[in-house]
């Protein structure tokens, strides 16, 4: 968005929406691009980051990724009506939700993040209370880290 150097699709919907990152003055920035509205920005997480980046949109066009900022990178669902949320205030229990990948119609949301005590990146899966699309402030259940542990790597 805004005169950047570049711009990288990631994910496309049923209804022609693109998300992606494009690289801007201000920084790397998550867009969501439609053919009525163009490029829009999404920024970033509140308290202001580096970059973000954006990777998955469902059909209700809501997009997930994650925001990066000094303290490292954390997963992000935006709505058009609640804007960006950092996932980890949507949770509850231990670990950290570093990056989201990909949203379903129903809201469930797939990505990689760190189980608490350890330096092991983790899958997760996220789990709407409803299997409707999430409101913004929606609660997501999580199935994550300590028990869905597809893919282990050393973080770093």
């Amino acid at each position: 968005p805004g005169g950047g150097d570049f711009s990288e699709a990631n994910g496309v919907n049923d209804v022609g929406q693109v998300v992606g990152t494009s690289g801007a003055a201000t920084g790397d920035r998550a867009f969501l691009w439609d053919a009525s509205g163009g490029m829009q920005d999404l920024g970033d997480l509140p308290g202001g980051g580096d970059a973000s980046l954006a990777f998955g949109v469902n059909n209700a066009g809501q997009v997930v990724g994650y925001s990066l900022d000094a303290t490292g990178s954390r997963a992000f669902l935006w709505t058009a009506s609640g804007g960006m949320q950092d996932l980890n205030s949507m949770i509850s229990g231990g670990g950290l939700l570093t990056e989201a990948q990909a949203i379903s119609d129903t809201g469930y949301i797939v990505g990689n993040g760190v189980q608490d005590g350890t330096d092991f990146t983790q899958a997760f899966l996220l789990t709407p209370i409803s299997d409707v699309p999430l409101p913004a402030g929606a609660a997501l259940l999580p199935a994550a880290l300590a028990g869905l542990a597809l893919s282990r790597r050393r973080a770093g």
